[in-house]
């Protein structure tokens, strides 16, 4: 073996070797400042959650009026919180944004940007063969989870199974939990 060819095996190496170290840096020490800017976002989106009887279940029921929820989430827009739905309808797929203070769609927008769309489709297969809804899936892990809310659902495939990523906000943060999309003998 000519002895650039070792040199160049030798540098992939040692590269690999230092990315490595550097991913295991990264998660073994995380930063105050990280974990003070997480509680903050925290306790804004609780604090922003105590004037809204609307949630996450109600918006993905009414979504359902319009087409299939494909995601939802609640988030923070310049501190006004905003529940987003994506929803697959015969013509594509669109986001709607609505407030949950004042109960009204403020705006639909035709997911076009190639990293929403890239997302969404993923999201759709994930639902496409889904056998429970969105609703439901947020429903049983709100249920199963007292004195939690959603603030958002994702779907995935998982082990080639449909599966719903429910987030739910508590006093004490956040807790994720997975819901089958799927009934038995799937």
């Amino acid at each position: 073996m000519p002895p650039h060819e070792l040199t160049i095996k030798t540098v992939a190496t040692m590269l690999q070797a230092v990315r490595s170290a550097i991913v295991v840096m990264a998660a073994a020490l995380p930063s105050t400042a990280m974990a003070e800017d997480v509680d903050q976002g925290h306790a804004a989106l609780a604090a922003a959650f105590k004037n809204v009887k609307g949630t996450l279940e109600s918006g993905l029921k009414a979504g359902e009026q319009v087409g299939r929820p494909i995601s939802a989430k609640f988030l923070l827009k310049g501190g006004i919180l905003q529940l987003t739905l994506l929803i697959v309808k015969d013509d594509g797929i669109s986001e709607f944004n609505l407030y949950p203070t004042i109960g009204t769609i403020t705006e639909v927008v035709d997911v076009t940007d190639p990293d929403k769309v890239e997302a969404a489709t993923a999201q759709k297969l994930a639902i496409d063969s889904a056998t429970i809804s969105l609703f439901s899936a947020t429903e049983s892990a709100v249920r199963a989870n007292k004195g939690l809310r959603a603030i958002s659902v994702l779907p995935m495939v998982s082990e080639g199974r449909p599966a719903a990523v429910v987030t739910l906000l508590g006093t004490d943060g956040l807790r994720v939990v997975t819901e089958k999309l799927y009934r038995f003998g799937f």
